[in-house]
């Protein structure tokens, strides 16, 4: 989603005659500020020489409608832009990881990759304890990330 809000506002940026903006899609800290959060007016507007707050009105203004899935768009502060999913993402998610089962969120981006994790190595002189678990677990953990996306471990 976060790819598609981005692409969404690049060919805003085009349409409004900005190109090549270095800005950020990301989650805000608080959840009132919506699913997703950029900074994108005020990058542009620092370059364009604009008010901040006015070009984000006016690239919601375009937004509006125009990414499935987000029920509201609106400004904050002075020119951030936060994006609010409809409950309808949500149940499609849910619905894709269903279908998806256990393959969900497999990837090849680590294919022909080889990967080692080291994580369980007890004293054999010494007792085994909690420690040891806990690494144990971890490790396992770790390794079966990689593996989900494809690495050699």
């Amino acid at each position: 989603m976060k790819e598609v809000i981005r692409e969404a506002i690049n060919d805003v940026l085009k349409e409004l005659g900005f190109s090549d903006a270095d800005f950020t899609v990301e989650h805000p800290t608080e959840l009132s500020h919506g699913d997703y959060a950029t900074n994108v007016a005020m990058a542009v507007a620092k370059l364009a020489g604009q008010n901040p707050r006015e070009l984000a009105e006016k690239i919601v203004e375009k937004l509006e409608g125009q990414i499935e899935y987000v029920d509201k768009i609106d400004v904050a502060g002075p020119g951030f832009i936060n994006f609010h999913l409809s409950r309808d993402f949500f149940v499609a998610e849910v619905g894709r990881v269903m279908e998806q089962g256990e393959q969900w969120g497999h990837s090849d981006s680590w294919k022909d990759k080889v990967v080692l994790v080291e994580y369980t190595d007890p004293n054999p002189f010494k007792e085994f304890h909690i420690g040891h678990l806990f690494t144990n677990a971890v490790g396992e953990s770790i390794a079966r990330l990689f593996m989900a996306q494809g690495a050699d471990v």
